[in-house]
């Protein structure tokens, strides 16, 4: 019996509907970094020197100006860096000579090396966040930049960005007239720094499932608006994934081209968004593309649609490189015009995940049913801000159909 409709909806047959508002920074650009320095030479003795004695000669005033000359600050980079310090810092501008020294917030910063038109120092400690002053100065000027660094709060160990960007294969030879076509896209949020990962969107931990149809998917950290109209992720291979803002989302979003966009197993670095309200400069390893799955049980990618019950096992090879192993499976109803129910799972990659009968909401026979599975990966980037790590998960799946049993 051949399949007649393959039935996806948008993108996996889901729009997941976050109700995300945008959470903005504090501006972090620093006030004019070249500006010149407006202190008004002012000589304030208002003595009136006076010869008072009756000899001939003439009192002179030795009073002096000592106000030093300006010095200088064309740029800062990377203009924010780690409260705890050491965050290696180039100040451009000058003239500088052996003597200078930088300080920020006031407080004096290590000197690694100097130019004369450059300065290489590493950053102090700083309690807590927000933008300080950096002023430069050597024995006869200084220059001063307003607000031109900001501390950042050490998020090691946390998200700062989450998401997933999916390639979907079909696959099997009983399709009629053919299997579907590829396709592909993603959603990146950036996110204040959490300890979350993509699957917590859906589920609270690995080998369990969400009923999309009676259950609700939630961003699982405050999501954060950069302030940039699109990103761009370009793969170490020269390919490009390009993604737009979504206010309504508070995500970048968009479809991949072609399948040669999604390259499997292929580190993408986030091109610089520095002079946005998420600070970061680029980031290697930002997202990975995740490898084929062959999967053994159903065999989805036969000649013939294979049964499924709704207590389903799947067994595939565990020896795909893998973070977790996601699945969706959507239920058509009876007139093969739109799904009736649909639940996504993420397992842990052991080779076998049987999906829990309570999962689904009810389960009529001979239906098709359409079946997506694949591997799922997540980089290994860290955002140059405040050290979170980007947890964007790459997902490649194959998309299948069988018939309820």
């Amino acid at each position: 019996m051949r399949t007649t409709s393959w039935l996806f909806s948008t993108g996996l047959g889901l729009s997941l509907g976050l109700a995300g508002c945008k959470v903005g920074l504090e501006p972090f650009a620093p006030d004019a970094l070249d500006e010149d320095d407006e202190e008004a030479d002012v000589d304030t003795d208002a003595d009136s020197d006076a010869d008072s004695d009756s000899d001939s000669d003439a009192d002179s005033d030795s009073d002096t100006d000592t106000d030093v000359g300006d010095l200088a600050i064309d740029s800062i980079s990377p203009s924010s860096g780690l409260n705890s310090g050491g965050t290696r810092v180039t100040i451009t501008g000058g003239p500088f000579d052996s003597s200078v020294q930088a300080t920020f917030g006031g407080e004096p910063a290590e000197r690694v090396g100097f130019g004369s038109t450059e300065i290489i120092v590493e950053t102090p400690e700083y309690a807590g966040s927000g933008s300080v002053d950096v002023r430069v100065e050597t024995d006869s000027a200084f220059g001063l930049a307003p607000g031109g660094f900001r501390y950042n709060e050490d998020a090691s160990g946390k998200a700062g960005a989450i998401g997933e960007i999916y390639w979907v294969d079909g696959v099997g030879n009983y399709w009629d007239p053919s299997p579907p076509e590829g396709f592909g896209g993603g959603d990146v949020y950036f996110v204040d720094a959490a300890d979350v990962h993509w699957w917590e969107v859906y589920v609270s931990s690995l080998d369990s499932c969400l009923n999309l149809y009676s259950g609700s998917a939630a961003l699982p950290a405050s999501p954060v608006d950069p302030g940039l109209t699109n990103i761009t992720l370009e793969s170490t291979t020269g390919r490009t994934i390009d993604l737009s803002w979504s206010a309504s989302y508070a995500s970048y979003s968009g479809e991949l081209a072609t399948e040669s966009d999604y390259v499997r197993n292929g580190n993408y670095t986030l091109s610089d968004m520095s002079t946005s309200d998420v600070p970061t400069e680029a980031v290697s390893n930002f997202f990975k593309g995740a490898d084929d799955l062959s999967v053994t049980s159903p065999n989805i990618t036969g000649s013939t649609p294979p049964n499924v019950s709704r207590s389903q096992s799947f067994r595939w090879s565990s020896s795909v490189s893998a973070d977790w192993i996601t699945l969706q499976l959507f239920l058509v109803n009876s007139a093969g015009t739109d799904y009736d129910d649909g639940i996504i799972c993420f397992a842990q990659n052991d080779g076998e995940f049987t999906i829990p009968s309570n999962a689904w909401s009810s389960w009529p026979t001979n239906r098709q049913v359409n079946i997506f599975v694949g591997a799922s990966v997540e980089p290994t980037g860290t955002l140059t801000h405040n050290g979170a790590e980007s947890r964007v998960a790459g997902t490649w799946l194959l998309f299948g159909a069988g018939f309820s049993r």
